[in-house]
């Protein structure tokens, strides 16, 4: 965990029997109040823990609710995917804010919209080595295809590209595409209206353990472009050409360590950033999470002296917690504010599937012997700020 001089700490107890949820009061007794505006994405159904633990299935409409101040707000998302696997996601909301609960990238019907497209190198000596179309999650610059997943509209289409024989790299961005499915296009590497040859530059050794990288995302896209250009000799990276560049597009200094753990740095210039640790933390493992005996009870704790790094979220995901009437795998991902956990104890009921209204869910409880990863995040992502996720490692209840 991270250990340093001045104390941190956030403690989260999560609770598989007992009452109703619970929140630390406000001595003052006073109030506040949560917004919550529900994903348009269809679900099977999204559900709020009432005070006497009861769950009250929700409407579409946005909620604004006055509840206590430090007082946990539960809302549970069901839904089955394309493939007949259930989810159940719990978001724990504290009061002060307002969410928006959208569950999509797991709840829509992919396989309604999927259409595939291909690309290539027209350039038989330079390979693709990293690739980003807009409004596309699922890429595969080494495979050449794309899937649109329904979105309609002009695209923008980035790579870069490497030359091993000459050892030359290169950006390539074209804006401007329409593409439906089955389109093929080529990427010309050598078309200097489209694309430019970068220098190299060799990435920093910087704190002990932790693996350097830069990426770059433009500003109508949320997946990052990795420049690192992993197949030339030793660690190199490019920057992107001022040129290509428009304004809202940002670069992350990314530090990776563990499994897949990093911390990152936004900025609008490729200038790299310090790293703010001198080593890398160890990952969540299960031996720290001081489970009980039975498995019904988990508490959690940080410890971190930083004050760019607050404590932003936790969560704990649980698979194939119970059988498989309904689907053939199952799921319970929990999403719990910081501020709920910032010092002091939050316990709540994981969340019986068969007390959810109208739901037709034969699961049993889930209990935390069926927990297979957590992810704590601290700090902020935006421009200037850092932001650091620590994960369990990958045997994490093995």
């Amino acid at each position: 965990m991270l250990k340093h001089t001045a104390l941190f700490s956030a403690i989260a107890l999560l609770a598989a029997c007992g009452g109703g949820s619970g929140g630390s009061d406000n001595t003052n007794g006073s109030s506040d109040q949560v917004k919550i505006a529900l994903g348009t994405t269809p679900v099977n159904g999204v559900f709020m823990k009432k005070t006497d633990g009861s769950w009250e299935k929700l409407g579409s409409d946005i909620k604004t609710l006055d509840i206590a101040k430090n007082t946990p707000v539960e809302i549970a998302t069901w839904c089955i995917d394309d493939q007949q696997n259930t989810a159940i996601f719990v978001d724990v909301l504290s009061a002060g804010a307002d969410y928006t609960i959208d569950h999509s990238w797991y709840c829509e019907d992919k396989t309604a919209n999927n259409s595939e497209v291909t690309f290539s190198s027209s350039n038989p000596d330079i390979d693709i080595v990293q690739a980003r179309l807009t409004y596309v999650d699922e890429i595969s610059p080494s495979s050449g295809w794309a899937t649109l997943e329904g979105s309609t509209g002009e695209r923008t289409f980035i790579a870069t590209g490497y030359d091993e024989t000459n050892d030359k790299a290169y950006f390539y961005k074209k804006s401007g595409l329409e593409l439906k499915a089955g389109d093929s296009f080529t990427i010309d590497f050598l078309d200097t209206t489209l694309s430019q040859e970068v220098e190299m530059k060799t990435a920093p050794t910087g704190a002990t353990g932790f693996d350097f990288n830069l990426d770059y995302t433009m500003s109508d896209e949320t997946w990052e472009l990795p420049l690192s250009i992993y197949m030339a000799e030793g660690s190199k990276y490019i920057e992107v050409p001022a040129s290509f560049r428009v304004s809202g597009d940002y670069y992350r200094t990314n530090w990776q360590f563990g499994d897949d753990s990093s911390l990152d740095a936004y900025t609008s210039e490729p200038s790299l950033t310090q790293n703010l640790l001198t080593s890398a933390p160890e990952e969540l493992d299960i031996n720290d999470l001081n489970v009980s005996q039975d498995k019904t009870t988990i508490s959690i704790s940080f410890s971190i002296d930083n004050p760019e790094l607050p404590l932003q979220s936790f969560s704990l995901e649980f698979d194939d917690f119970g059988n498989t009437d309904v689907g053939s795998d199952s799921m319970m991902r929990y999403f719990i504010d910081g501020a709920l956990m910032e010092g002091g104890n939050l316990s709540i009921n994981l969340v019986n599937p068969s007390d959810l209204p109208d739901s037709s869910l034969n699961y049993p409880h889930p209990k935390l012997d069926n927990a297979v990863y957590s992810t704590a995040k601290f700090g902020t992502k935006e421009i200037g700020k850092y932001y650091l996720r620590i994960k369990s490692n990958d045997n994490f209840n093995n």
